[in-house]
């Protein structure tokens, strides 16, 4: 009997003086969707990568604002590589595109082709967690599409030519459809347009730049 008094007591002890079960660490559901977003995002531009898609370039000067006629057009065609960076070559262009390889505007811009390349992403090199901040918004229809938007901003307040704005990401693969913003730090010397960029799928799980709207 004794020594049954004794074997509780100290499985007792053992109870009381043992310490916490180690529980496993989970990630906070948030952070694991932005993981996923930004792993997806990163799929595609390797993916991009093996194709070199056409681009198509269309400006309407409009000194006299929106509501007033245009006063000159430009048009360029041109294809697009994502393999290293961004580049663009053009086929065809309009007499002002065909100067130096931009267009000088009644505006005083001097625009370039890789300029408006660069709005089929939002970055191509540095679209991870280190760089850039992800806050969820709400959920958005996109037509029939459900959606989830987040702002994305760089942590770093000096960086330039990051992309500041709004993403619309598919809630089943989450990857993204639309994106809306500009690029930081717009200069005298360089300026960056707001933009409205715009993917389609065009089989399933994968989304390629259809359509950019700029208006500035």
């Amino acid at each position: 009997m004794r020594t049954s008094i004794r074997l509780w007591s100290l499985l007792l002890l053992a109870v009381l003086f043992s310490p916490p079960p180690v529980r496993a660490q989970t990630p906070d559901p948030v952070n694991r969707l932005i993981d996923r977003i930004v792993g997806r995002e990163q799929e595609f531009l390797q993916r991009m990568k093996q194709h070199k898609p056409i681009l198509e370039t269309y400006i309407q000067e409009m000194p006299g604002g929106a509501d007033a006629p245009p006063a000159n057009d430009h048009y360029m065609i041109g294809r697009l590589e994502l393999a290293d960076g961004i580049s663009y070559t053009p086929f065809a262009a309009s007499a002002g595109f065909q100067r130096r390889g931009g267009l000088f505007a009644r505006s005083g811009f001097w625009f370039t082709a890789e300029g408006f390349a660069q709005m089929t992403v939002p970055d191509a090199f540095e679209f991870n967690r280190q760089t850039y901040g992800v806050e969820y918004v709400r959920r958005e229809f996109l037509g029939d599409l459900r959606c989830l938007v987040f702002d994305v901003s760089p942590k770093n307040k000096k960086a330039a030519g990051k992309f500041i704005g709004r993403i619309w990401v598919e809630d089943q693969d989450h990857r993204i459809v639309r994106f809306n913003g500009t690029y930081t730090l717009s200069k005298a010397s360089s300026v960056f347009f707001h933009f409205d960029s715009w993917r389609v799928e065009v089989e399933p799980g994968f989304h390629v730049p259809a359509f950019i709207y700029v208006e500035d």
